[in-house]
């Protein structure tokens, strides 16, 4: 029997050694696993705010670069070719071009537009909208009225040099608000109305 109980107080002991044995490493262990997480997760959080830094860097620099963006639009009135110098002919729509006769001298230009649009239409479509100011729409109702059934030619500058369209003219426009199908794709035309309304801006600090 005292055997027994001695071999039992033996092993106590010993498991209580073992247990004191292993206390300290294991707080070490985890000690220096957090140190080095900590410091993992510093360089990911700094490498995460240099790439956040360097987008918005690029986004500011972008956005710098379109409010610089310009746009020239005139608007020209179809002519009858009288071979003098005060007409040309123009090709319109680059896919099926269409030659027009057209007046060199532009009734309407950009020094006239208040503010553009680019308008979604159905199927996908769209359409630029122009508005002019005061002097602009008083034009463009008196040619809208004087030149019912004949075409309006619009060139563009963007920085490209192209004739957008020739929508005839069906009704008169009263409100200032000139709206037609511009040959262009959607990013064209996206340029080309921010050039107008940064034009604008530019021509209203003036």
């Amino acid at each position: 029997m005292s055997v027994t109980t001695t071999t039992f107080f033996d092993l106590a002991v010993l498991f209580s050694h073992i247990k004191l044995y292993f206390a300290v490493p294991i707080p070490l262990f985890l000690s220096a696993n957090m140190k080095t997480w900590r410091l993992r997760f510093n360089t990911y959080l700094f490498s995460i705010c240099a790439c956040l830094f360097l987008v918005a860097c690029e986004t500011t620099k972008e956005g710098r670069q379109k409010n610089k963006e310009l746009t020239v639009m005139r608007f020209h009135m179809e002519a009858n070719p009288d071979g003098s110098e005060r007409t040309q002919t123009v090709p319109v729509y680059r896919q099926s071009p269409v030659m027009v006769h057209v007046n060199k001298s532009a009734f309407l230009d950009e020094g006239s537009v208040a503010r553009a649009a680019l308008v979604d239409g159905p199927g996908g479509g769209f359409v630029i909208s122009v508005q002019f100011n005061q002097h602009g729409t008083l034009l463009l109702d008196n040619i809208t009225t004087t030149f019912r059934g004949q075409r309006t030619v619009i060139l563009a500058l963007f920085p490209e040099t192209r004739w957008l369209g020739a929508p005839q003219i069906t009704k008169r426009l009263t409100d200032g608000i000139y709206t037609f199908t511009p040959d262009c794709t959607r990013e064209e035309a996206e340029r080309i109305v921010r050039g107008l309304n940064n034009m604008a801006k530019k021509l209203k600090n003036k």
